[in-house]
């Protein structure tokens, strides 16, 4: 049990009850402030809050009765005088150090950085807002809940993926069809680079890889080389850190050292809620991987995480399969699609080097719960996007049809 007005330190609980009112109402202020500037009424910002408290509760409950990740880095024995600031664990070590240090409990902790899970809900909205299916908030919000609620429910107090979404969404909103907003897209790859490098050095990839392929296309072979002799330098400096931090040898054998690295870990981690979520992997095809690491576990039951497990795997399969079934009936629109979306295509980029090995080197499926929301919230809004285009598409269509029609008839 977690005694959250106390919170494992010795404070002041007057002064942490008045910050416990101060968090609540940033909850609100800080996402109403953000829409304000989007042109957002401020009554749909706040049902997006009250959505994402829904979510923040279930995760305390949960935090309460399992723990958690970020229970644990709160737990550690460390002051901030003890913690240089680091990227990936050492990191979330050195914001909890600076909480305690300030004599913040756990539960103003994770109620102060419930306000990027709002963000990232918020920014997720923006986005898709202008999506004929969601110009009703209430239709937004039961899609969202149905298929992405695994951001709002992992996105919570100091797990690490708390801050990837919030980065992950930033990157999604510095995107549009026609331009990139570098400011955005930098913050974005920096909150990445600091909480999961690996999937910020997938971010700088898709990008120059997507900038080459306009350069290439529009036969500009003169910026393609320029292009090509600036980047050459730091990308080969942060491939470098990459794979120091990783552990591994920059070298042409580095998928072999991935597969025995991935083989070494399974055979030390065999359990994870005791056994509930671990699913040998060994002997599978390719194909049940990926099944297993984005839908699985299904598990029917009265247990209120699993069920809430299962409604959100089932919604995602149904999405994903009837996307796959209209690219297949309709693929003439789909390549008119990729076309129309210009630099959108970037994200295309990314879902297909993420896919291209993440999924097959899982080993553990209670780390794939949180960590495929990192390819889903982007991979949700393309299809979002797709189906929109080809709702407008017909919907013009039918216009047209009419209007030669009445045409017709008047002559």
């Amino acid at each position: 049990m977690i005694y959250y007005l106390t919170s494992h330190i010795s404070t002041i609980l007057s002064i942490n009850l008045i910050l416990l009112v101060t968090f609540f109402i940033l909850n609100f202020v800080i996402p109403i402030l953000i829409a304000r500037n989007y042109g957002i009424d401020y009554s749909i910002t706040t049902l997006i809050i009250l959505g994402n408290f829904i979510f923040f509760l279930i995760y305390i409950l949960f935090e309460n009765s399992q723990g958690t990740d970020s229970l644990g880095w709160y737990r550690k024995p460390y002051h901030n005088d003890m913690v240089e600031f680091g990227i990936r664990n050492e990191a979330l070590i050195k914001i909890a150090s600076l909480y305690k240090i300030l004599g913040i409990n756990y539960l103003n902790l994770a109620l102060s950085l419930n306000v990027l899970s709002s963000m990232t809900f918020l920014i997720f909205y923006i986005k898709v807002r202008e999506f004929y299916f969601f110009k009703n908030i209430f239709y937004f919000l039961i899609f969202f809940m149905l298929i992405n609620s695994g951001i709002l429910f992992w996105g919570n107090s100091l797990l690490k993926e708390n801050f990837i979404f919030f980065g992950m969404s930033l990157f999604l909103l510095s995107i549009s069809k026609n331009e990139i907003n570098y400011k955005i897209l930098l913050l974005s790859i920096i909150i990445l680079f600091i909480f999961r490098p690996f999937i910020s050095f997938i971010l700088i990839v898709s990008l120059v890889l997507f900038i080459n392929g306009m350069f290439i296309l529009g036969k500009n072979i003169r910026n393609l080389i320029l292009f090509n002799i600036v980047i050459m330098l730091p990308v080969f400096v942060i491939t470098i850190f990459i794979f120091k931090q990783y552990n591994f040898e920059f070298s042409l054998n580095f998928f072999n050292d991935l597969i025995n690295r991935v083989n070494s870990m399974k055979a030390s981690n065999t359990s994870y809620y005791d056994g509930a979520l671990t699913i040998s992997l060994d002997e599978t095809t390719t194909f049940k991987r990926y099944i297993m690491y984005y839908f699985y576990p299904l598990k029917l039951t009265i247990n209120p995480l699993y069920l809430l497990i299962t409604i959100q795997n089932l919604f995602n399969f149904l999405l994903i399969c009837v996307f796959f079934l209209t690219v297949f009936l309709k693929f003439k629109l789909f390549l008119e699609f990729v076309k129309k979306i210009k630099y959108y295509n970037i994200l295309f980029i990314y879902i297909l080097i993420y896919n291209s090995f993440v999924p097959l080197t899982s080993y553990n499926l209670g780390i794939s719960l949180r960590q495929k929301w990192m390819l889903l919230i982007i991979s949700s809004y393309l299809i979002f996007y797709f189906f929109d285009f080809i709702f407008d598409k017909t919907r013009k269509n039918r216009s047209e049809i009419k209007k030669f029609k009445t045409d017709i008839a008047k002559n």
